[in-house]
């Protein structure tokens, strides 16, 4: 579940990552403007840390 909320995160804060407004109001922040958020390099490595992860314990739990 951490998972999905990392990259969930990633994905929505996308829009913010470099042209984020002086005057933002975290409190009523709308989740997505227009076409902007976009999977990122972020959420790839956050996916393929898990991938490698998953696959070392499984070999731990062979061995």
């Amino acid at each position: 579940m951490a998972i999905k909320g990392a990259v969930l995160g990633d994905i929505l804060g996308s829009q913010y990552e470099f042209n984020r407004p002086k005057n933002l109001d975290w409190q009523n922040i709308p989740l997505i403007i227009d076409d902007k958020a976009k999977f990122t390099d972020d959420s790839v490595m956050m996916l393929a840390i898990k991938k490698l992860w998953w696959k070392i314990m499984t070999w731990l739990k062979q061995w």
